[in-house]
Order: structure tokens, then C-alpha cells, then sequence
């Protein structure tokens, strides 16, 4: 790993707010044209929107995309440290987007819907002598015929629609599950892009005139096609992401808000101890646990579940499956960044994000059974 210093802007980055009222309860989520945000950074933030809107922490949730051409917003590993002058300025600008879109409220309908795009692909081959290959490698032996060349992963692109008592189109919400990286091309190293999720949020604002926000799903060991062949390939994926977006619209049923729900817990997981003993690890940890913090939002019968990790598909799905809802939206770090969280069978095959795993090999499955508990508590509540 080296350090990339930016020269070149292809595109801006945004971070973009939502901001739900109902019943005297409010909420809002922030998607942000970035890699990760760490807790601190994400906790200023919620303190600062709390005192300019009165909105508590637990019920923000601010989402970083997991954007691979923008800045340094994270300190991954030691000697890699974020801008300071550059976070205090994010921090502000985070908090001053909630502000602006609660000032820009208006009455409107919600409805939801989903559709279907084969733009995403599990990046772990499973190869004929068991072992795991990533997809970014070059192959090195040969994959095996019984088995599919990949992995599950999640096709859903889940969308959220506004419309207001005129009829008019207001704001999109899309989520789709797939690492940032089409833009990430080893020519453009150095150019900052909002990637295919900032084609996507174009497309629709210009093809709607609607306010648009993407937000990524159950993406860490989920490739989009095309990966790394740059800004093309993000302009295309983006745009046929937002092709299927304009066609469920027409069949998505608005209705009025009727029940607005959100609770956030901590998230306490142990710490994979040879991983944070080792090189790789190299950062700085308290005790043999973290402590952070997962987030379930909820609106009629559609839930938002917010996960502070680049969660693997399979852990994302199992979710959706079994959550009472009609709909579950998963969004990947969320309120702080862990790296990766695998699923069990993940480490037993081994591969890149096992090694880079900060967690023991439990960990999914403490997460799924945490946010399920939430899911059915906030159901029935």
C-alpha cells in the first residue's frame, strides 16, 4: 500500500441528506461520497446536527459509500492519517446538508419498491482444490466445474420514492450492493470520482428533476462487472442502475407515512487477536473488544438496516430473509467503519478479507442476530 496524492477532479463529491418528520419524531440518513468515516468523526457530526436541528444521534445515520477515488478519511493503518483541516470542514459540511434538508421539508408520499440489475458479482472464486481465489488476482489455478465460478451475491436494487400532493416526483433513494471501484482504474490512480454511484444520482436528478441518493448495500466481497476499468465503465453502471430505478417507478404504491421507528445499540464484538497482534493490524485498541454501534430504522413496512462494516452478502441476505419486514435495506458502513465482517465459512476458506478481518470468525453471526432481535422489537413495537 502507497500514498496517492490527488491532482485531477473527474467529478464532485457530495455528501447528500435525507431528513424524515412524523408524529414529532425525526430522522435523517447521509450518504457521503467517501471510503469510511471512523466513529469520532461520525459522533462530531451527529453532535453538531443534534445542536443545529435538535434531531438525536440515534436516530442519524451517516453512510460512507465506500468510494475508492476520493480522499484519505480514514486511518486504515498507521502513517495513514486523514487531513485534519479536511475532516473539521466534512464535519461541518455533513452537519450543514441535515440542516439545509429539513429546512427544505415539504408534505409528500412514500412508497417502495425493487428491481433487478446483474451488475454485481461475488469477488471470492471458489477453485477445484477448495481453496478461495479473489477475483482482482490473477488466476492461478483452475476454478472448480461442480461449483459456480462465484459466489452468492444480492441483485436487489432497492428503491425509495417520494412524490408530492401534486403528483410530483420530490426525491429516489437506491440501494444496491457493490464496492465503489469501477472508477479505480490504475491510470486514473490520483483523480477524484463519485464513481458509479455519483452516475446513478446524476442520471436520475437529470432524467426525474427529482432529488436522488444512493446507498450501498451488503458489498464486502461484492465486485460491480467491470470493475477498475474506469470513469466509462462507472458512467455505464450507473446509468443502467438508474434505467432499472426509472422502470419500477411507475408501479411503486404511494401512501402516507403511518409509523416512523429507529433504535441504535452497541455493537460489542472481540477482537481477532492474531490479526490486531500482527503487522497487518496496526492500530491502536483498547482491551480485546470494540465497541461500536449498530443502527435499524424503520418506515411502514420497510426497514433500513445500518451496519458499521463491510458486511459480506451472504450475512445481508440471510437478513433480508429472515427479517419480518416487507422490505430490508441493508447499508454498509454505517456510523463507523470495522472493516470486514465474513461469514464463518469465509475463514475456513481463508482469502483477502479474512486476513483482514479485525474480528473473530463469530462475528456475522452475532451481528445477524443482534439486528434481527432489533428488527422483530421494532416490528412489534
Amino acid at each position: 500500500m502507497g500514498k496517492v496524492l490527488s491532482d485531477k477532479i473527474h467529478d464532485d463529491l457530495y455528501a447528500r441528506a435525507l431528513v424524515f418528520s412524523h408524529g414529532g419524531s425525526r430522522w435523517a440518513i447521509v450518504s457521503a461520497d467517501l471510503v469510511a468515516l471512523g466513529r469520532d468523526t461520525i459522533d462530531s457530526a451527529k453532535d453538531l446536527i443534534f445542536h443545529e436541528t435538535g434531531i438525536p444521534p440515534q436516530n442519524i445515520c451517516i453512510h460512507a459509500l465506500h468510494n475508492h477515488s476520493g480522499p484519505l478519511t480514514y486511518q486504515f493503518f498507521e502513517g495513514y492519517e486523514p487531513e485534519s483541516d479536511y475532516m473539521q470542514e466534512l464535519i461541518c459540511k455533513v452537519a450543514g446538508g441535515v440542516e439545509q434538508a429539513m429546512r427544505n421539508q415539504q408534505e409528500a408520499e412514500i412508497g417502495f419498491g425493487s428491481g433487478y440489475a446483474i451488475l454485481n458479482v461475488n469477488r471470492r472464486v471458489r477453485m477445484a482444490n477448495g481453496s478461495v481465489q479473489m477475483l482482482f488476482k490473477p488466476p492461478t489455478l483452475t476454478a472448480d466445474p461442480d461449483l459456480p465460478p462465484n459466489g452468492p451475491t444480492d441483485h436487489e436494487l432497492g428503491i425509495m420514492a417520494f412524490r408530492g400532493g401534486d403528483g410530483r416526483l420530490l426525491g429516489i433513494l437506491a440501494n444496491y450492493s457493490a464496492h465503489v471501484i469501477c472508477a479505480a482504474k490504475t491510470s486514473h490512480l490520483g483523480t477524484v470520482s463519485a464513481d458509479f454511484p455519483g452516475e446513478l444520482v446524476g442520471f436520475l436528478q437529470s432524467q426525474t428533476g427529482a432529488f436522488a441518493i444512493h446507498t450501498n448495500g451488503a458489498c464486502g466481497n461484492v465486485h460491480p462487472i467491470g470493475f477498475s476499468e474506469g470513469f466509462d465503465r462507472a458512467k455505464k453502471t450507473g446509468e443502467e442502475l438508474g434505467r432499472t430505478v426509472l422502470g419500477v417507478l411507475p408501479g411503486i404504491h404511494f401512501e402516507r407515512c403511518s409509523r416512523l421507528r429507529a433504535r441504535m445499540e452497541s455493537l460489542d464484538l472481540p477482537y481477532n487477536r492474531e490479526f490486531m497482534e500482527t503487522g497487518k493490524g496496526r492500530l491502536k485498541r483498547r482491551g480485546d473488544r470494540s465497541l461500536s454501534v449498530l443502527q435499524v430504522m424503520a418506515i411502514n413496512d420497510t426497514a433500513f438496516v445500518n451496519v458499521p462494516c463491510e458486511l459480506f452478502v451472504e450475512i445481508g441476505l440471510a437478513i433480508k430473509r429472515k427479517s419480518p419486514f416487507k422490505r430490508t435495506f441493508i447499508v454498509s458502513n454505517s456510523n463507523d467503519y470495522l472493516s470486514y465482517v465474513p461469514t464463518r465459512e469465509a475463514f475456513a476458506e481463508g482469502g483477502y478479507e479474512p486476513n483482514l478481518a479485525r474480528h473473530i470468525s463469530e462475528a456475522g453471526a452475532m451481528l445477524e442476530r443482534q439486528t434481527l432481535r432489533m428488527l422483530a422489537e421494532i416490528w412489534n413495537g
